[in-house]
């Protein structure tokens, strides 16, 4: 599932952002959809922190191929190209809210960090793993909590810095935590601005053509590069061969619409860039392991 990418800044000088989203729970009543992000993943590590002492929300949290159920102090760690979601309803009606707390931070600038620090390689362990999606122990999850409600957002630079080596120790001496995926969905980060540009366009061509047949020779033309460059361009960053990225691509597509939709296979099928249904349904369970209909009643019993 290749979802679409998300950028965290247009400052490339940004090396982290500490985030506060909070959710009024007054504002609605039971049964209504929560709008969330869409299926989507970064450049960058994005750990989030998910608040909901009341249990106002029922859903799911998507990351990779793991579907989780969110809880009050559910906390994940994803690594760059990892996908990911959230997707539900207000389950009842309180005058509290929801509250998520997120860090992004750049690849590029913790390794320098752990190369100009070496006591700080412990955090390569937890950083590696993370491309498959991590959960922590309570009582990591409780420590950091206890930062995030302070609310780094409110603080300096010089502060932020602290508070992010802080959080990141605490990720990685936690012993009992698990990846939540079997397969590793991270990529090589780009850091040739050359070479990004044209990741970018070759990211953005797909986004934008994937409903229709997608022909080399086309992206060739939008990338002004060789066929053979365009193939070892995906095999080198995404780890995947051309055709690979595009299949993972639409079915992650058909899997945001058999969720957030109730529109028949067939259609959803012809939505996500599929020539018939029969190769719909095909792909589909090649990489889900379920039928699309099976993997729709998971939301919807």
């Amino acid at each position: 599932m290749k979802p679409q990418i998300e950028a965290i800044s247009s400052d490339n000088k940004v090396s982290w952002r500490f985030a506060r989203f909070d959710w009024q729970g007054r504002q609605h009543k039971a049964g209504d959809e929560l709008k969330c992000s869409g299926w989507h993943y970064h450049n960058e590590y994005e750990l989030v922190l998910y608040q909901d002492p009341d249990a106002l929300f029922t859903g799911n949290i998507f990351a990779g191929d793991y579907i989780g159920e969110p809880s009050h102090n559910t906390m994940l760690l994803y690594g760059p190209g990892l996908p990911h979601m959230i997707s539900g309803r207000v389950n009842t009606v309180s005058e509290n809210g929801i509250v998520t707390y997120v860090l992004w931070f750049s690849p590029q600038w913790i390794e320098e960090i752990i190369t100009a620090v070496p006591a700080l390689s412990t955090l390569r362990t937890t950083l590696d793993k993370s491309t498959k999606g991590l959960t922590f122990s309570q009582d990591t999850v409780g420590r950091v909590a206890d930062i995030m409600n302070r609310n780094p957002t409110l603080l300096g630079p010089a502060r932020q810095f602290s508070v992010v080596i802080d959080i990141l120790l605490l990720l990685a001496e936690d012993t009992s935590s698990k990846t939540v995926n079997k397969v590793d969905y991270g990529f090589v980060p780009v850091v040739d601005d050359r070479a990004e540009c044209r990741v970018d366009m070759a990211r953005r061509y797909i986004e934008q053509h994937y409903q229709q047949p997608i022909y080399v020779a086309d992206l060739c033309r939008h990338l002004h590069m060789s066929e053979s460059s365009v193939y070892r361009l995906f095999e080198r960053h995404f780890l995947e061969s051309l055709s690979e990225h595009i299949k993972n691509y639409r079915v992650g597509k058909a899997c945001e619409l058999l969720i957030q939709t109730k529109k028949p296979i067939s259609w959803i099928a012809q939505q996500a860039g599929f020539a018939n249904l029969s190769n719909f349904n095909r792909h589909f369970k090649e990489i889900k392991g379920v039928t699309p209909s099976h993997f729709r009643r998971q939301f919807y019993v």
